[in-house]
């Protein structure tokens, strides 16, 4: 039976996009970090679950910041702050060569398909499990049962790695085995005490390990 493993995006992949570009965003709206992120994160709910367009999302963040700024500039200042990882693309290409590997993540149509056509996320996995297409979104228990549901397997069958705490206590409550992302390194080095047969050789991770 091939493994089946479930990746993260934001924050295992790519950066947090707020965490990433709060800086240059505090800059545009000349607010504080700690003024625009309750206000963010409230608006980017409805957003990640396809109810609001992009535009409509930085409209309602800027009437509750009582700011007017065009909101294609904090769009851009966003989606150019987002870097990828370091190892984590690595480490999930190589998890493909012997695994099904898929995607779950919180995202909103527009940015996640500017990313992917800048860092070819999906063409990397099988499929992509996206909030907005599904209507749900992490920590919600329903996420992890429509991915069951869609792949017609159990719970056992699957793998996943996330960095929010939350999220992975949410897998494992529905019996999915789980891993808490804290870097590609020791995410790999999990892995392979895990699954041992699961990653190919990796002459920069034997050489870290001094193997």
């Amino acid at each position: 039976m091939t493994k089946k493993i479930i990746f993260d995006v934001f924050g295992v992949l790519l950066s947090p996009g707020f965490d990433s570009a709060a800086d240059e965003l505090a800059l545009l709206l000349n607010r504080t970090v700690q003024d625009i992120r309750p206000v963010y994160e409230r608006w980017e709910i409805p957003f990640d679950l396809g109810s609001i367009s992009e535009s409509r999302f930085w409209r309602e963040v800027q009437k509750d910041l009582a700011t007017d700024i065009a909101w294609q500039s904090l769009n851009d200042a966003v989606l150019r702050n987002y870097k990828p990882i370091r190892g984590a693309f690595e480490l999930l290409d190589r998890c493909t060569r012997t695994a099904d590997v898929y995607l779950l993540s919180n995202t909103r149509r527009e940015w996640f398909e500017a990313l992917d056509r800048n860092f070819g996320i999906t063409r990397r996995v099988k499929r992509a499990f996206l909030s907005y297409d599904m209507g749900l979104a992490k920590p919600d228990i329903r996420c992890f049962n429509y991915i069951m549901s869609a792949l017609e397997c159990r719970a056992a069958e699957l793998y996943f790695i996330d960095d929010k705490l939350e999220n992975v206590i949410s897998a494992q409550r529905v019996g999915i085995d789980s891993l808490h992302f804290i870097d590609s390194s020791s995410t790999e080095a999990r892995l392979r005490l895990r699954f041992p047969s699961l990653l190919p050789p990796n002459e920069d991770y034997e050489a870290r390990q001094g193997l």
